[in-house]
């Protein structure tokens, strides 16, 4: 059976909440920091799961992931971002956020593009936060602010790079979530691959929007069996091009 994982929940960021979830618009004034006038600006920030006071677990920006966390300009010394909290800091250095987890926190560090210039702390000298527990997300800076809403902000431009692809768990036993990007609408194919190079499994799907997708996988294979313990490999094609190879462990029941 393949089951496309429909939205569901505020808080709780798992697997269940990729295709639909409004994204998180985050906007930063940089009127009266050292970042008044920059242009571009990029956010380097990072999430805390587990327990509230964690911050830097799952950290993303251009640092770790070129080409990610640049802002949308809004005017003079506005900027903005949308982002899916989830699947975005799940493509960091700490690699995918356990299905299950709460964002307690997101830490933000607000940069030019050769990192020379940062605002990483509010007027207060406090660390510029926002409490994702709270409703609506608080900041511990006015001029930082954090709401859930359908936002279209550098959306054909997709805060992850094209083809970002991963699965949860891994290594699984009976199921796994692919998670993938991509900037097209289209067709999208995961084809699985044993070790000799047979095709075990494709999954295909009809993407209606650019942005991240998941898809579960009940490790069947295409003639209904469950595949065999042992290392596969997978990749993801959008509209006929192959993005991106993952490896798969299966234990096995």
């Amino acid at each position: 059976m393949i089951r496309k994982i429909l939205t569901a929940g505020f808080m709780l960021y798992s697997f269940l909440n990729v295709d639909a979830q409004p994204n998180f618009q985050i906007t930063f004034n940089a009127g009266t920091s050292a970042l008044a006038g920059t242009s571009p600006i990029y956010m380097y920030a990072g999430a805390g799961v587990d327990q509230p006071g964690n911050f830097w677990q799952y950290n993303v920006g251009n640092i770790t992931n070129p080409g990610t966390g640049l802002m949308t300009s809004l005017g003079q010394n506005i900027w903005s971002i949308c982002i899916e909290p989830y699947s975005y800091f799940s493509q960091g250095p700490g690699g995918a956020i356990p299905n299950g987890s709460t964002i307690y926190n997101i830490s933000i560090i607000f940069h030019n593009a050769d990192f020379s210039i940062q605002v990483d702390k509010d007027p207060n000298n406090a660390p510029i936060n926002l409490v994702m527990t709270n409703n609506p997300p608080t900041s511990s800076w006015n001029m930082v602010t954090g709401v859930y809403q359908n936002c279209t902000l550098n959306i054909n431009d997709f805060q992850v790079t094209e083809g970002i692809l991963s699965n949860y768990p891994n290594p699984a036993r009976t199921n796994t979530v692919f998670i993938y990007t991509s900037k097209a609408k289209g067709k999208a194919k995961i084809n699985v691959f044993n070790t000799l190079g047979k095709k075990v499994f494709e999954l295909n799907s009809e993407l209606k929007n650019p942005g991240t997708h998941s898809n579960e996988w009940d490790l069947k294979s295409s003639s209904g069996n469950l595949i065999p313990a042992g290392v596969y490999f997978y990749n993801l094609e959008i509209n006929g091009q192959v993005l991106q190879t993952n490896q798969l462990i299966v234990t096995g029941n």
